[in-house]
């Protein structure tokens, strides 16, 4: 984003999409998850990642990598969450792709009825991306950058970096409270597109 003399210029979506390699927001850095150990998700569980939402955008996918297929996978999607914990949509099913029916690498994942216009709820405002599988016999593993003493730190337990909230085995997702998260050191790459 360009500089001015008081900081950094107004965040547009053009702007927004030049300073995240092309992509409007990601939970870190995409070449961090390339050497990092990633994340398997527990059943039952949502498991999120802040991405900053400076600026009002419109969003269509989620943008994951599969390390590792997952097995007898139900019930699994992408979704966005908005900071006050109202579900902004979610994916159709992606059992069978991240499982035996499926393959490791990028996906982009569309959001059913997007695409959608996020517009920040106060200042320095964000999104989460979320993970989410009912039920599994083994997780798929995520691309992310491993375990990370401080991916949370300086954040209230509302305002998680990374975090997981149970929620039961579902086809589809319910709001959260955020103060309900449970800060992780586990951390997932997530895109939004």
């Amino acid at each position: 984003m360009a500089r001015t003399s008081g900081g950094l210029a107004a965040a547009t979506a053009n702007t927004l999409a030049a300073a995240f390699n092309d992509l409007l927001g990601q939970s870190t850095d995409a070449q961090d998850a390339i050497s990092g150990t990633g994340a398997q998700i527990p059943a039952a569980t949502i498991f999120l990642m802040r991405i900053p939402l400076p600026a009002s955008t419109v969003v269509t996918n989620v943008l994951l990598n599969i390390v590792t297929i997952g097995v007898t996978l139900t019930n699994s999607f992408a979704a966005i969450f908005r900071s006050s914990g109202a579900v902004v949509g979610q994916s159709a099913d992606q059992s069978t792709i991240w499982g035996s029916g499926g393959s490791t690498g990028n996906k982009t994942t569309a959001l059913v009825g997007g695409p959608f216009t996020l517009t920040p709820l106060a200042a320095n405002d964000f999104i989460w991306t979320a993970f989410y599988i009912g039920t599994l016999v083994t997780s798929p593993f995520f691309a992310g950058g491993g375990v990370s003493p401080t991916a949370n730190i300086g954040t209230t337990v509302a305002r998680s970096r990374a975090g997981t909230i149970g929620q039961a085995n579902t086809a589809s997702l319910a709001s959260i409270a955020p103060a309900g998260i449970t800060p992780t050191t586990t951390v997932t790459w997530s895109g939004i597109s």
